[in-house]
């Protein structure tokens, strides 16, 4: 595919300065698309954002927390101003905890949930509106395997992505009139830095794929709708190495 398929598409995408978000960050704007940046790291998304300048791709960043509705508000609005509209959201920020249920706290729950779901359903209502207004979207959600499967460990990452699935099926019937797309990925493992909640043995054991790799899967979702076979083998064979 040509470099402009995207053709100046605005595309945010949340959890971006690294691992999936950066990866699929800088696929995208070196497809053509105009890419915002949203992550709380500040510093991680400037280097990030110049990183994909400097290599002829159109960006740029917003410093948000995801579980703040002013930081959604400030980010969606900062999109508007700059680009003036939105074609495409895709919320791939996710943090994990992993550990028995007996030494799960409180705050474990609120920050997971407060970053998987709640940051989900605020990003994806903010853009909402915007998306009917311009008659067409796409919102695309990274859930994950744990969002298919319980595993033992992992009792509120698992939830808050069976959520994510559960809120995307239910988005994705309820938007099907206004012409916007719903979409939603369940990786396995990815060589990210979120591996780390995981113990060693654990890791060490496992295939993971790369960041690129979801990132093209993404890629794929956006622009070979028409093309679901070719799409969904593809993701098979990235989760069969997983297993």
């Amino acid at each position: 595919m040509s470099k402009n398929v995207l053709n100046d598409q605005v595309i945010i995408i949340t959890g971006a300065s690294r691992g999936i978000g950066y990866a699929t960050a800088y696929l995208l704007a070196q497809k053509g698309a105009k890419v915002v940046l949203a992550s709380r790291n500040i510093e991680a998304l400037r280097k990030a954002a110049n990183t994909i300048k400097s290599n002829y791709g159109t960006c740029t960043y917003v410093p948000t927390d995801i579980q703040q509705e002013n930081d959604v508000k400030n980010l969606v609005s900062q999109v508007i101003k700059h680009f003036g509209r939105i074609d495409i959201l895709i919320n791939n920020a996710g943090i994990g905890v992993y550990g028995p249920i007996t030494q799960t706290t409180l705050y474990d729950w609120e920050q997971v949930m407060g970053t998987n779901l709640k940051g989900i359903f605020l990003c994806t209502k903010e853009v909402t509106p915007i998306m009917i207004r311009e008659g067409s979207g796409h919102i695309i959600n990274i859930a994950s395997q744990a969002g298919k499967y319980g595993f033992p460990n992992l009792t509120i990452y698992c939830a808050s992505k069976f959520g994510v699935i559960g809120f995307s099926e239910s988005l994705k019937r309820e938007l099907a009139p206004y012409n916007i797309k719903v979409s939603y990925l369940c990786p396995g493992y990815v060589d990210t830095d979120f591996l780390k909640i995981f113990p060693k043995e654990i890791i060490n054991k496992v295939k993971k794929a790369l960041p690129d790799e979801i990132a093209t899967q993404i890629f794929h979702l956006i622009t070979d709708e028409k093309d679901k076979h070719n799409y969904v083998r593809n993701l098979k064979n990235i989760i069969r190495r997983l297993f």
